[in-house]
C-alpha cells in the first residue's frame, strides 16, 4: 500500500495528510484512507 503513497510527487500534500492523521482521536494513521485521498487529490 505504501508504494501507491510513495508515487505522490507532492511532498506538501503528504505533510498535509500526515497532519490530518495526527488530529484523529485514535492517533493511528489510516493507510487506506491516506492512499485513497492521494489518488483523488493527485
Amino acid at each position: 500500500e505504501l508504494a501507491g503513497f510513495e508515487k505522490i510527487p507532492s511532498r506538501k500534500l503528504v505533510e498535509i495528510e500526515i497532519k490530518e492523521f495526527e488530529k484523529t482521536s485514535t492517533g493511528k494513521i489510516k493507510r487506506s484512507n491516506y492512499i485513497e485521498a492521494g489518488r483523488v487529490r493527485r
